[in-house]
Parts: C-alpha cells; sequence; structure tokens
C-alpha cells in the first residue's frame, strides 16, 4: 500500500528497497519505458543450490528486496494483485514471484507481458547485489545485506577486498573443477 501512495503522489517511479538494501550509486537507467514492474533475477548460480531447490516455490527466480515500479495502469493493477495474492499465500515473496515468473528463467533485459503486467528482468548481480563471496561486487549499483551476509554491513573497503579475494579464490577453484 505505500509503494501505491508514492506512485498516486509522486506520479514517476518508485524503487522498493528491503530496509537492508544499500543503494550505492545512480540507476536512472532503469527508468524506461518498456514495463510496468521491473524486479531483480536471482543470479543462475543460485538456482543450483540445494536451498533453492528446497524452497523453489517461495524463491523461484526473483528476490522481493529490489523492485522497480512505474506509474502506469498496469503497476496499478500489479500491486492489487499482489496485495490480494500476498494476503491469501501469507508470503509476498511467494506472490510476487507467482506474479512476475514465467514457467522458465527469464532472459535478463527482456520484457514478458503476464496478466496484462508488462514485467521487466534486471540483473541480480547489478541491482540485487548479494553474492559478497561468489561473484565480484564491482558492477553492484544496489547491495542486499540479507540472511547470511547480513553480518557484512557496513560494507567497507576491509570487508570488499575480503569478499572480492574470496569470489576470486572460488572461481579460480572452479576453474580447474571444468
Amino acid at each position: 500500500k505505500l509503494v501505491k501512495h508514492c506512485i498516486a503522489k509522486h506520479q514517476d517511479t518508485t524503487v522498493y528497497l528491503d530496509g537492508d538494501a544499500l543503494l550505492c550509486s545512480d540507476i536512472s537507467e532503469v527508468d524506461t519505458d518498456d514495463y510496468d514492474v521491473g524486479v531483480t533475477l536471482r543470479h543462475p548460480t543460485e538456482l543450483e543450490g540445494e536451498w533453492h531447490k528446497d524452497h523453489f516455490e517461495i524463491a523461484k527466480y526473483v528476490n522481493a528486496g529490489v523492485i522497480f515500479f512505474r506509474h502506469t495502469p498496469g503497476t496499478s493493477k500489479f500491486l492489487d494483485a499482489w496485495d490480494k495474492l500476498t494476503d491469501e499465500l501469507g508470503n509476498d515473496q511467494m506472490a510476487l514471484n507467482q506474479l512476475s515468473c514465467p514457467d522458465y528463467y527469464p532472459e535478463t533485459g527482456s520484457v514478458v507481458e503476464l496478466n496484462g503486467v508488462r514485467v521487466k528482468y534486471f540483473p541480480g548481480e547489478i541491482y540485487n547485489y548479494y553474492h559478497f563471496k561468489e561473484l565480484s561486487s564491482s558492477n553492484a549499483k544496489i547491495m542486499h545485506f540479507k540472511g547470511v551476509v547480513r553480518d557484512l554491513y557496513p560494507y567497507g573497503m576491509a570487508t570488499q577486498l575480503y569478499c572480492n579475494f574470496i569470489a576470486l579464490l572460488r572461481k579460480f577453484k572452479m576453474s580447474f573443477k571444468g
């Protein structure tokens, strides 16, 4: 309801960030007219883990920590449906995935129309980055300190160097496995 209020009041694109997310740089490039609701895709490596398999109905392909809403009739329709489905399911993440995900992993940057709403899929590694120990953060514009990475906040220089080193080490190890 807060997002709907902000959109109505400002009549402009509204970006929802979880309380544990941090805007790190300019994201004005997301304000395009080709979608109603923009969601961030989970990185393909996240889909391979046991946790994701066990929680597929909740987690599916997108994370609710960062969502872009444009001032359109489609967004209003989406927000009404999301509010209703969240109440029915008792879980906003699950409701978001049911409303915004097709039956396949969407291509980054693609737009899919679902129930009259144009949904655009943004790369999570840029706009909802939380793979601190798996991927380099050099391109991240929004960082999300959720779950097991919450203890990395605040993300100072020492933590950043440590995480980038661990990510590089993992990449190096993976090159020998393949």
